[in-house]
C-alpha cells in the first residue's frame, strides 16, 4: 500500500530535534503526520517542516543548474503533505459540550494547536493541494485517535493485525482471560482502521488528481 501510493510515514514526530524522518523521495512521497496530542508532537512538526523547507530549498537549486536535456527529464513537483491524524490520546469518557475531540483537557489542548502548527511551520508550497478546513481536522476524524491500552501490545506479541488476534489459535496462557474479555474491542480495530484508511486514500487521490 505505502509502495502502491508513493507514501512517506514520517518516524518519530514526537522525539526532540535528533529525530530523523524515513527519507522521502521528493518527487513522489506524499507523506502525513502521525501525532500524538503532547508537546513533542508540537516539536516534531516544527522540526519536519523546517527539514522539508531546507530540502525543498536544494531541490530547486539543483533543478536550476540541470541543463535543458536533463531538466525535461527531472520532475518539477515536490514532495506534497496529505494531513495528520491523532493516535493514542486518553478520551474524556464524560460529556463536555465544548471539547471538540472528548478528550481529556491537557490532550485537548495539544490537539487543537497541532493545525496551527502545520500552518506556521510546514511550507505552502509542499501543502498547497489541501484547504485549510481540510488541513484542520485530522485524517479519519477520531476513527483512530482514542488509546487501545494494551491491543498494541497483543499485535506485536503474536505478529497479526489486533482484530486477528481474537481468531488464531496459539494464544499463550497467560494472555487468554485478557484477550477473551477484550474480544468485541479488538475487533471493533479493524473497522476504525478501515474508516481511516479510506480518508487517507481519498486524501492521496485529490492530491494526486491535482496534478501530482
Amino acid at each position: 500500500f505505502f509502495r502502491d501510493h508513493h507514501l512517506t510515514p514520517i518516524r518519530g514526530v514526537s522525539a526532540p530535534q535528533h529525530s530523523t524522518p524515513y527519507p522521502l523521495n521528493l518527487t513522489k512521497s506524499r507523506f502525513f503526520i502521525p501525532a500524538q496530542p503532547d508537546i513533542f508532537s508540537l516539536y516534531g512538526i516544527k522540526n519536519i517542516g523546517k527539514s522539508l523547507s531546507q530540502w525543498q530549498n536544494e531541490f530547486h537549486i539543483i533543478y536550476n543548474l540541470l541543463g535543458d536535456e536533463k531538466r525535461r527529464r527531472f520532475p518539477t513537483n515536490f514532495v506534497q503533505f496529505l494531513g495528520y491524524n491523532i493516535y493514542n490520546a486518553k478520551k474524556y469518557t464524560k460529556s463536555i459540550m465544548h471539547k471538540k475531540y472528548n478528550l481529556a483537557t491537557a490532550h485537548e489542548n495539544y490537539a487543537n494547536k497541532i493545525p496551527e502548527y502545520i500552518k506556521s511551520y510546514v511550507n505552502k508550497e509542499v501543502r498547497k493541494r489541501l484547504s485549510d478546513s481540510e488541513i484542520a481536522e485530522p485524517i479519519g476524524g477520531d476513527s483512530i485517535m482514542y488509546t487501545h491500552n494494551t491491543f498494541p501490545a497483543f499485535s506485536q506479541k503474536y505478529h497479526t493485525p489486533m482484530w486477528k488476534v481474537p481468531a488464531i489459535g496459539f494464544i499463550e496462557e497467560e494472555d487468554r482471560n485478557s484477550v477473551n474479555g477484550s474480544k468485541t474491542g479488538l475487533l471493533d480495530t479493524k473497522k476504525s482502521y478501515e474508516l481511516f484508511a479510506n480518508e487517507l486514500i481519498l486524501r492521496i487521490n485529490k492530491v494526486t488528481n491535482n496534478g501530482q
